[in-house]
């Protein structure tokens, strides 16, 4: 659970008693016991007020946002479809794909939020198999069960298990973050966002075993029903990343950051030889008068640098805004000196965060470089460089470049009954018996969707969307592009959503004041079209007006989809206002 300052307002901010209860946004916090209180926004500098005792210590990030260290769950998955599996042999079967294979051999991690009534089909109800990797539950102890995970090695198995922790017949979120690619690794298992003790039942020798081939199963067994839940499972997430401790908080509450949204097992370095030079390299190319060539089966990379960087890129590889995993094995010259500030990343020299500092000895055989970083700022380039050195050489080979995320995302809009809808990569799971509660016959088949001010990229502090304002407030540029995402889901508890209208609530000030609208779809290979457009809205009209916007319904795809408005003024003292975005629709 986060608190977050822009999330809502908080109510009765002042100094409490121990009577007061709070209200932040949609969550309420309860302050009956004699409490210590005090915290502060440090972005705004306003003093506010929240309970930090009784729920958990806690820690404000350097956006104003406060974290708490405990968190209290009881129904925060009281609203959505979840599957109810029987305890005897129910299962959902996903089948084996390159998205969810082996996220666990680099750093990966697999949560659930899970609701078991007891321990399960023969005291070992499993949340969720992959064949070599396992999270179940053991035998209840007094209402509590322990959390159980194992990896399959080469040699022995790792085995980990906590204390009985988990409570019965009650809601409780369980995440596993591990990396499989040392023996000495333990994993993390955290519940409720709270790491907990483990015990390391088997200590894991030789290698990780792969689990390609094997289906991906939920509430059961990898290939069989022996050891069926008994309780209720919802939201399963697998990423192939190893997140932070403070990101295991965000991501329990949905609050799930851009960079790490959708992620791919795809290999980005699609031509073989630029991965492993068995013959001329492809996309590979000189950079900054440096130059790459293929030697003996691995990419030879001279600099040349000048007191600048220089080496070897590939020129468009990476998504601004995401993260990826860059991994190669890297190699000095016989010969050469010591080389140090080798930079492995995106656009290099551009900022930390999109870099990997490595140094190589005259005397070292090779490394493996391994670096998480962000996507491209300008150029999505994949550049390897030193800025010492001219002539200095290196051999890099076994180059890769993955975006990392979830890669597989079950969530409360993603259940039917018979088809679990993966909205990561579509990898859907197929439906044996688990119960969908609280489905989707049990919400109302039309609903209503809104984009405000806050949502654009420019907005007022009171949430309006002002172009050209004389008034003081945050000026558009006359005939500027606006944008702003729509968020409606594709899928709602695995029904189809279909857009009836969308109706636009604005305000002109004089006559010759219009904006144009549109609705356009991005879909993963970067086209764009556009599926509603209206211009001139507001001509010749002043005051508060609304407008609609299609002419016919619009069933929504599988792609990112976004609002663009250009606003148009008379002059820069008069103001075109956008209220409210309204988008009303119905499940098919």
């Amino acid at each position: 659970m986060k608190i977050t300052r822009d999330k809502g307002i908080i109510e009765n901010a002042s100094a409490p008693t121990s009577a007061d209860v709070y209200r932040v946004g949609t969550i309420w916090v309860d302050t009956t016991n004699d409490l210590s209180y005090t915290l502060t926004d440090v972005t705004a500098g306003v003093s506010t007020w929240l309970k930090t005792a009784g729920i958990g210590s806690g820690s404000i990030d350097l956006e104003g946002d406060y974290l708490l260290d405990d968190q209290t769950t009881t129904n925060m998955m009281s609203k959505g479809a979840v599957y109810r599996f029987d305890g005897t042999d129910d299962t959902i079967v996903v089948p084996d794909d390159a998205s969810i294979t082996d996220i666990l051999s680099s750093g990966g991690s697999a949560s659930a939020w899970v609701y078991p009534v007891s321990d399960g089909e023969n005291d070992a109800g499993y949340i969720m198999d992959k064949g070599t990797w396992i999270i179940n539950v053991t035998t209840e102890v007094s209402g509590y069960v322990p959390i159980k995970f194992t990896q399959v090695f080469s040699g022995d198995n790792g085995i980990w298990t906590t204390g009985a922790v988990l409570p019965l017949n009650t809601w409780s979120h369980v995440r596993v973050v591990y990396d499989a690619s040392a023996v000495g690794n333990d994993p993390i298992i955290y519940l409720n966002a709270i790491p907990q003790t483990i015990t390391e039942a088997s200590t894991p020798t030789g290698t990780f075993t792969t689990d390609s081939g094997t289906d991906f199963t939920a509430g059961n067994n990898a290939g069989g029903t022996i050891r069926t839940w008994d309780g209720s499972i919802a939201e399963v997430e697998l990423t192939n990343f190893a997140p932070t401790a403070a990101e295991v908080k965000d991501l329990i509450s949905g609050n799930i950051p851009f960079k790490w949204q959708y992620g791919s097992q795809t290999e980005l370095v699609t031509e073989a030889n630029d991965r492993t030079f068995g013959g001329a390299v492809v996309n590979w190319a000189a950079w900054s008068g440096g130059a790459i060539v293929t030697d003996t089966g691995e990419g030879k990379i001279t600099f040349d640098t000048g007191g600048a960087y220089s080496g070897a890129q590939i020129a468009s590889v990476g998504t601004l805004g995401k993260m990826f995993r860059i991994t190669m094995d890297m190699r000095s010259d016989a010969g050469e000196g010591d080389i140090a500030g080798i930079l492995v990343g995106f656009d290099v020299n551009k900022g930390a965060v999109n870099e990997n500092f490595v140094s190589l000895t005259s005397t070292e055989a090779g490394i493996s470089v391994s670096a998480e970083v962000f996507g491209g700022i300008d150029t999505f380039a994949l550049q390897v460089g030193i800025n010492e050195g001219t002539g200095q050489i290196i051999f890099i080979d076994n180059v890769s470049v993955v975006e990392l995320g979830a890669v597989a995302l079950y969530d409360q809009t993603s259940i039917s009954e018979t088809t679990w809808y993966d909205k990561a990569n579509g990898n859907d799971g197929a439906v044996t018996g688990a119960e969908v509660l609280n489905d989707a016959d049990s919400i109302a088949s039309t609903f209503a969707w809104h984009v405000g001010g806050f949502d654009f990229n420019w907005s007022t502090l009171d949430g309006s969307l002002v172009g050209n304002s004389g008034t003081g407030a945050i000026p558009i540029t006359l005939n500027d592009n606006i944008f702003a995402p729509v968020n409606v889901p594709r899928l709602l508890n695995g029904k189809q959503i279909v857009i009836d209208q969308i109706t636009v609530y604005y305000f002109t000030d004089a006559s010759g004041d219009d904006f144009d609208f549109s609705l356009t779809r991005t879909d993963q290979d970067g086209t764009t079209t556009t599926d509603a457009a209206l211009i001139d809205i507001g001509s010749g009209e002043t005051g508060n007006q609304s407008a609609t916007i299609l002419s016919s319904a619009i069933t929504l795809s599988d792609f990112a989809y976004y609002v663009k408005i250009n606003v148009t003024n008379t002059n820069a003292t008069t103001d075109v206002i956008i209220y409210d975005i309204k988008f009303e629709g119905h499940l098919a």
